[in-house]
């Protein structure tokens, strides 16, 4: 993917996936609508609707990990149907039981192991001057407010940094698609259950009416609570069986290894692959979005996995 319209292709390409209605449609034509997309001015009434946000159950602690068994699963490929699905086997490892919060984030750079975050960098060329001013305010490092937020406007290098500083790394796609999806295979990370708001950090009413960009909203547009980012952890009937949390929606999460896959043939392997869609889009679970190291957005982020030594006998 270019980096040129990022925004809007994700929620467009992520919004056609989800509602199998535009399979037929070349990624060209969706690209070249981008213009149809409708811009929002911002609704200040949008912002100030108070809805009850989900219930916080514990808070998890920096760097929690879920170790899952490793196993062989069927890597479906749903982000491209011109790909067969194929088994792939993953050994035992680690993920974030959570998304790498602010706080954490910000324990990394005072002992000087991690950058500050480089803020939103804008290479869309087709976003309005409005819409880019309001999704670099959407950065969540230094505001005392979004502590338990994942942090984002990362790049890829920031977000290696802090997982090395933890004693770990970041998740190669094909572990953190076995966390999502386990050895049955799940068609969601929760399981066979239809979604609802409370399942996911998608784009609502409120993100859609507040902002002044091309987002596709979630299905429903029903409230969530949160117009960008939310805590860690918010949305718990959207956790995986194994109770790994936020695997679609809040923020897009950098991975390492095969940035390209199967999915073309002219990969120069300068771009990371990204996984679960973000606050600013619509249902993305299936989709894979590749990106320039790099680029940081409000809507990237990152959680870290752990290799595990094999048992000696």
């Amino acid at each position: 993917m270019k980096a040129g319209s990022w925004v809007a292709d994700r929620v467009l390409l992520g919004y056609a996936h989800q509602h199998m209605i535009l399979r037929g449609v070349s990624v060209g034509v969706l690209v070249s609508c981008l213009s149809c997309a409708p811009q929002h001015a911002p609704n200040d009434h949008a912002r100030n609707v108070v809805i009850p946000p989900p219930v916080k159950q514990r808070p998890e602690q920096p760097g929690e990990m879920v170790r899952l068994q490793g196993g062989t699963f069927k890597r479906m490929a749903r982000w491209q149907p011109s790909v067969p699905a194929h088994p792939e086997t993953v050994a035992t490892f680690e993920i974030g039981r959570t998304e790498v919060t602010t706080n954490a984030y910000r324990e990394c750079v005072k002992a000087g192991a991690c950058s500050v975050p480089v803020g939103f960098q804008d290479r869309s060329n087709g976003l309005s001057p409005q819409c880019v001013e309001q999704l670099a305010r959407e950065c969540n490092f230094g505001r005392t407010d979004r502590e338990d937020h994942p942090i984002n406007c990362v790049t890829f290098t920031q977000a290696e940094q802090y997982c090395r500083f933890r004693g770990a790394r970041l998740p190669t796609e094909a572990e953190w698609e076995f966390a999502a999806l386990g050895t049955e295979n799940r068609p969601t990370p929760w399981g066979d259950d239809p979604w609802d708001r409370m399942r996911a950090n998608l784009c609502d009413e409120a993100c859609v009416s507040g902002f002044a960009c091309p987002f596709v909203p979630s299905p429903t547009r029903a409230p969530d609570g949160f117009a960008a980012t939310a805590p860690v952890g918010s949305f718990r009937t959207g956790d995986t069986p194994e109770g790994v949390h936020d695997l679609l929606g809040n923020v897009w999460e950098w991975s390492i290894g095969e940035p390209c896959g199967a999915q073309r043939a002219e990969c120069d392997g300068s771009e990371h692959v990204m996984r679960g869609g973000g606050w600013s889009g619509s249902f993305m679970f299936e989709y894979r979005d590749t990106t320039p190291p790099s680029f940081a957005s409000s809507d990237f982020g990152f959680r870290c996995a752990r290799s595990i030594a094999p048992v000696r006998p």
